[in-house]
């Protein structure tokens, strides 16, 4: 997704070229801050990181976060948040997903272990191989074993740069601007194209297999026949109901370009 923008940006802002630096969060982040990346994607603000950093003017998009349990645990995916009490949770260390999650469970009133991953594929093994009972995630990671059962948050996030390079910022704000000025819905795009799958878990329930089971893996589906109405005689439209037609798809097109 980051990716998608960058190249984007690219287009805009005359004579980049990207050299890729690999490692967690953490690191990356450490590496941000000291001057030694010029520029992160997909950054969502906090005060602290706005100390060393220079943010976007306008996001890139926006994400949410949710507490994600496997499909199979019926004992947690019943919509009781103290189901949670005393379980293990994965979360990845020094990013926002996992401060807005435990603010949440303190504001339940509910107490679990924590245990850390440095990313994001590691938090999703965790959950399947069932190192933890339940992980904090944002909705632009998916696996189809894990089904988000509690919302706990959202945020902005941003392009960033140290704040010793706002030239670059200016060439970020500038582009980005010409983005949005010939797509206004571009984040929004951008952001259904890698995260459509993560809408929800695409496995079955211990209740729903079980429902399966009992009816030997069938499905009957019921349908009307001849349900299609016989289409009235076609009549010559009078001036008025020319000119109300007339107007209605104006409307539509003006809708539909807006």
């Amino acid at each position: 997704m980051g990716y998608e923008y960058l190249q984007d940006l690219s287009y805009h802002a005359k004579g980049w070229k990207y050299e890729y630096v690999t490692g967690t969060f953490s690191e990356l982040m450490a590496m941000h801050e000291a001057g030694q990346i010029d520029l992160m994607s997909n950054i969502s603000y906090t005060p602290e990181r706005a100390e060393k950093l220079l943010y976007s003017t306008n996001p890139s998009g926006k994400e949410c976060y949710y507490i994600y349990v496997k499909s199979d645990r019926d004992d947690l995916t019943a919509g009781d948040p103290q189901s949670l009490q005393g379980k293990t949770i994965g979360v990845n260390p020094g990013v926002q997903q996992t401060e807005s999650g435990k603010k949440w469970l303190a504001d339940e009133g509910i107490d679990v272990n924590f245990k850390e991953y440095a990313t994001g594929n590691d938090i999703f093994k965790a959950l399947t191989d069932d190192e933890v009972d339940a992980i904090i995630m944002n909705d632009t990671l998916s696996s189809g074993d894990a089904l988000p059962v509690y919302y706990v948050g959202e945020s902005d996030y941003y392009f960033t740069v140290p704040k010793s390079r706002p030239d670059i910022m200016a060439e970020v704000n500038s582009a980005m601007a010409q983005i949005q000025a010939s797509n206004p819905r571009y984040n929004d795009e951008v952001k259904t194209r890698y995260s459509v799958s993560n809408g929800g878990s695409s496995s079955l329930t211990k209740a729903e297999r079980a429902w399966l089971d009992a009816r030997g893996n069938t499905v009957t589906f019921g349908y009307l026949e001849n349900t299609r109405r016989t289409p009235r005689p076609a009549r010559r439209a009078t001036s008025r109901a020319r000119s109300a037609a007339w107007r209605s798809a104006r409307t539509r097109r003006s809708r539909r370009t807006s």
